[in-house]
Parts: C-alpha cells; structure tokens; sequence
C-alpha cells in the first residue's frame, strides 16, 4: 500500500513540475508574440502615417516610389529596417540622455552672488 502512494506522490509532484515548465513555456510565447505584435502595429501606423503624406503631398509619393524603385526593393526593406532599429534605439536611450544631462546640469550650478 506505501509503494502505490509513494508511486502517486511521485506521480504528482512530476505532474506539478512540468505544468509549472508548460507555465513558463506559455509565458515567454506569449512575450514573444505580445513583441511580434507591436512590431506589426508599428508597421501599421507607419503605413498609415506614410499613406496619409502622400495622399496630402502626391509628389512624396513619386519620390518614395522612385527611391524604391532605384535602390531595388530588397535594399528599401533593409533601409527602412534599419531606420526602425535606429528609432528603436533612440527611443530606448533618449530618457537616459536626458536624465544624464539634467544631472550634469544640475552638479554644476553657479553659485549664487
């Protein structure tokens, strides 16, 4: 009788273990699907963004197809890829530049006369 409970303790606490791994599986799918998604919402807006100036000024519209058209669509996407990453980043380091300057800013006040 002790070994059946010991095989079902067994049994239970291996069943825990890999729900708690299946838990965190899903978690970091679902992070990597959540940042899939902005980065497709993203794309919308930009879409948008870029339709709405053309419909405004139709001349932008012949510049961008032009552009494309030149530099081939491959390197456009690796363009615009590139840009996006940049905007990222300035993005990300914006805030740090600007807390880097107020605090430099502040060390060094002048004194008062």
């Amino acid at each position: 009788m002790n070994s059946h409970r010991e095989k079902l303790a067994l049994r239970r606490q291996a069943l825990l273990l890999k729900t708690q791994a299946q838990r965190q599986l899903i978690t970091l799918q679902y992070r990597e699907l959540r940042q899939s998604l902005e980065l497709v919402e993203l794309a919308a807006i930009a879409c948008r963004a870029t339709g709405n100036a053309i419909r405004k000024r139709p001349l932008l519209g012949i510049v961008i197809a032009a552009a494309v058209t030149i530099l081939k669509p491959a390197r456009a996407f690796t363009l615009a890829k590139t840009a996006l990453l940049g905007w990222q980043a300035w993005k990300k380091l914006a805030p740090v530049m600007q807390r880097a300057r107020s605090t430099e800013t502040a060390s060094v006040k002048t004194p008062a006369e």
